[in-house]
C-alpha cells in the first residue's frame, strides 16, 4: 500500500496575538510546532492531521474564550460538538472533509501587517503545494473560501 505524505511547513511564524486560543488548539494539534518569538511555527514531518482528538472541557474553554471573534473555525468545532454528549470527555474532531486553511486564512490581512513580513514570506510549503509568495498564499486563501 502506498503511503501518502505531504510535509507541510507554514510560514512566517503566527503571531500568538493573532490567533484565538481555538484556532492554537487546534494547529497545535494539526501540526508540530515550536516557539519562535512571539508565535509558533508550524510544521508537519509526514503530513498535517486531519484526525484529532481533544479533551472535551479544553475544546469547550478554548470555543468560549474565541466568543466574539468572527470565526469559520467556531463555526466549524460548534458543529463538531452538536453530536457530542456532555458525559464524553473527549472529542473526535475530524477535518477529512475539509482542510486546514480555513483556520490560517482568518486573519490573513494580519498576518500582512506582521512586522516580520517582508513581502516573500507568508508560504504554506508542501509537496503538494509548492512553496510561493505571500500574494499566493492570500490567492490561496481566497480561492479556498470562493470554491465552498
Amino acid at each position: 500500500m502506498a503511503d501518502y505524505l505531504s510535509p507541510t511547513v507554514v510560514q512566517p511564524t503566527i503571531p500568538n496575538a493573532d490567533m484565538t486560543a481555538l484556532e492554537r488548539l487546534l494547529l497545535t494539534h494539526i501540526f508540530e510546532s515550536e516557539p519562535d518569538g512571539d508565535g509558533l511555527y508550524f510544521f508537519a514531518e509526514t503530513s498535517p492531521n486531519d484526525q484529532i482528538e481533544l479533551p472535551i472541557e479544553s475544546l469547550r474553554a478554548a470555543l468560549a474564550s474565541a466568543e466574539g471573534v468572527a470565526s469559520e473555525t467556531a463555526a466549524f468545532v460548534q458543529g463538531q460538538l452538536k453530536d457530542v454528549s456532555d458525559d464524553e470527555p473527549y472529542v473526535h474532531i475530524d477535518l477529512s472533509g475539509t482542510s486546514y486553511e480555513f483556520i490560517l486564512c482568518r486573519d490573513q490581512h494580519k498576518m500582512k501587517a506582521h512586522p516580520g513580513f517582508r513581502g516573500d514570506g507568508a508560504t504554506i510549503a508542501s509537496t503538494s503545494a509548492v512553496s510561493s509568495a505571500f500574494p499566493r498564499f492570500l490567492a490561496l486563501c481566497t480561492n479556498w473560501k470562493n470554491a465552498r
